[in-house]
């Protein structure tokens, strides 16, 4: 198999990627879809995934709406794999807009994924829905679901780097405001003293 280091991970069988031991806290991954069987495969087609030396927490839920519960009070949550049809035949497609509109949570990556793509033509789901990728889910019980994964926690980690780039550089233009506005008052008050010891000069005069 082709070493692939250079894209942070190499392929060492053909359902096992890694690219060092786990070490840092796990990728949370979040599979929601109400059948079962779609949740275990998918646990054992990524069950020895380890990528970027963090190995994956997986979650599973099985309705729409705990999926809406789960991620509101999981901000850190990298992924979501979603079924479209649930308890209603939109349900995915309600938890995509709950996300990105009401929660206003632009970083979470999100699939999704159905057995029946005739209902939510991909089209219009691309065009109308934040989502990041759009598979019928025969897709991704293979090999292909690695490859999404990947590059699905690859774009997450790449947002979360800017992110923290974006978080250094205001700190450091908050704390040279501070340190500009701190040198004007001292500036200021250094005049105020110059034209306290003018006036009392002149007045021994």
């Amino acid at each position: 198999m082709d070493d692939l280091n250079k894209d942070g991970y190499k392929i060492i069988s053909k359902e096992k990627i890694i690219n060092k031991t786990a070490t840092k806290t796990p990728w949370k991954i979040l599979i929601v879809d109400d059948e079962e069987a779609t949740h275990t495969i998918t646990k054992v087609v990524l069950k020895d995934l380890v990528f970027l030396e963090k190995d994956i927490n997986f979650i599973s839920v099985y309705s729409g709406a705990k999926a809406k519960e789960f991620i509101k009070s999981n901000e850190d949550t990298a992924l979501i794999l979603l079924d479209v049809v649930m308890e209603e035949e939109d349900s995915g497609l309600q938890v995509v807009k709950y996300i990105r509109e009401e929660l206003k949570n632009t970083e979470v990556r999100i699939v999704l994924r159905t057995a029946y793509p005739g209902s939510a033509p991909e089209k219009n789901v691309i065009i109308n829905y934040d989502i990041n990728d759009y598979k019928d889910k025969t897709e991704l019980f293979s090999q292909k679901l690695v490859t999404c994964v990947i590059s699905a926690l690859r774009s997450y980690n790449d947002i979360q780097t800017i992110a923290e780039l974006n978080r250094d550089l205001e700190n450091k233009v908050i704390a040279r405001t501070k340190q500009l506005e701190d040198a004007n008052i001292k500036l200021a008050e250094s005049l105020q003293l110059l034209k306290r010891n003018e006036k009392t000069e002149k007045k021994r005069k």
